[in-house]
């Protein structure tokens, strides 16, 4: 069996009175694992102001009266307050459709005596939507009823939501913000009834960042904060909860800056950051490490390669980690072309030419060399003989590539004659020489 619900999840904001978005929602029947632990609600869209239609599994849930419990979590990881229905489970071996629908606000005129809702061709399974007519509303709290009728002439149990109907013309300003602080590790109020700021310009709509008191708070310790505006009627608004954790009492770090020294040739690993900071309390300490950890008391980190890392700076008394994302570049690899290479007829002929060219690295400024001779713009030697030749690029940043390049002939050499005497003895008036083999 299966119910669906529709919920309006709403969150008053803190400090500037701005609303925090609702990111978590999840629901239990009658027993409740934990926060976080229970059956997730998908939110399509995270707002301060959400509206969930969901369907609660009811499967294996025994016969008779159970309890609902739904809350949200807002982007500061604070969870609500639980709002809990209560809700009836029994056997049917047909499920009837919904015949009639009604509301009513605060008084019930008794069954079918309310205003009507429109359910044509409604089932068990269908959401019903409507607008509830707020006419001759009061400002303050109200509650809002709704309950159905089957084609069985059974009611359902009522549903009920409260709301606040606000006086836009008759407003009063926002004149002060009360807030205390709870220390969840010693479960003790700190400061309750005891702070006050005082709004300087008093309106119906504030937006203000304050300097709350801490005197009395702990460095290192975990802390809800509880913040409420308080009108010129001396009206409060609903509580809002803020997390202060971990909560530094002292010098705050302050990570100024970091910077990088990137890569100047590619494929090395040279790059350098160097991370400034002050303040803390005693020794500041810092890292790169991917987890935070490994704290050394150097800011100088060395032989780098290229990508992106986060510097975490502390200091050797409290807990509390600032950080800092920082990005170390490099250059595209050198790239030498295919040579063009012009051979000679004879292996005597210094006819040939190499000529070449250069892509990445430090860009334009490309400067070529030829056998370990001077540096030259051009990367076209000519005069060349038949050999093999070491060509060497560099770039903006003296970055090289080295090529070999040969330079062929088009005919082998010719073969050195044979040369003997005439005579072979050794004691003879005159020597002649034959030469023999010759191409």
């Amino acid at each position: 069996m299966r119910w669906i619900f529709s919920l309006l999840l709403a969150w008053l904001g803190y400090f500037s009175l701005q609303a925090q978005n609702i990111t978590q929602a999840e629901y239990y029947v009658d027993e409740d694992q934990g926060f976080g632990q229970n059956t997730e609600v998908q939110i399509a869209q995270s707002g301060n102001d959400v509206t969930l239609d969901f369907t609660v599994d009811l499967e294996g849930i025994t016969q008779g009266i159970h309890t609902l419990g739904v809350r949200a979590k807002d982007n500061n990881g604070v969870w609500s307050l639980t709002t809990n229905r209560v809700f009836l489970v029994e056997e049917i071996t047909s499920v009837p459709t919904i015949t009639a629908a009604e509301y009513f606000i605060d008084t019930d005129a008794g069954f079918g005596n309310n205003k009507s809702i429109e359910v044509s061709g409604a089932n068990e399974a269908d959401t019903l939507r409507f607008n509830a007519d707020l006419t001759g509303l009061t400002p303050g709290i109200h509650a809002l009823y709704v309950r159905v009728k089957n084609a069985n002439n059974h009611w359902s149990i009522v549903t009920q939501r409260t709301f606040v109907v606000i006086d836009e013309i008759e407003r009063s300003n926002i004149v002060a913000l009360n807030y205390y602080y709870y220390d969840e590790a010693e479960e003790t109020i700190v400061g309750e009834n005891a702070y006050t700021y005082s709004i300087l310009n008093p309106s119906t709509n504030v937006d203000i960042t304050f300097p709350a008191n801490v005197s009395a708070l702990e460095s290192g310790k975990n802390y809800l904060m509880y913040v409420w505006a308080v009108d010129a009627d001396n009206e409060s608004s609903l509580v809002s909860t803020v997390r202060l954790a971990p909560f530094i009492i002292g010098s705050p770090i302050i990570l100024d800056r970091v910077e990088v020294a990137d890569i100047v040739c590619a494929g090395e690993d040279e790059g350098n950051a160097t991370v400034f900071a002050s303040g803390g309390e005693g020794t500041l300490l810092y890292s790169i490490s991917s987890d935070s950890a490994n704290y050394v008391s150097t800011n100088l980190f060395e032989g780098l390669a290229a990508g992106t890392y986060t510097a975490y700076v502390r200091d050797n008394v409290n807990t509390f980690v600032v950080e800092r994302e920082f990005t170390i570049t490099a250059p595209d690899e050198l790239v030498l072309t295919e040579p063009i290479v012009q051979g000679v007829e004879c292996p005597s002929d210094n006819t040939g030419s190499i000529e070449i060219s250069a892509s990445g690295g430090a860009g334009s400024g490309y400067q070529y060399s030829l056998n370990g001779n001077d540096f030259e713009e051009s990367g076209v030697f000519r005069g060349l003989r038949a050999d093999t030749y070491l060509i060497t690029v560099r770039d903006a940043n003296r970055c090289t590539k080295s090529l070999e390049v040969t330079v062929p002939s088009s005919n082998n050499a010719l073969s050195a004659p044979t040369i003997r005497r005439s005579e072979e003895s050794d004691f003879v008036d005159e020597l002649s020489l034959i030469a023999e083999n010759i191409p």
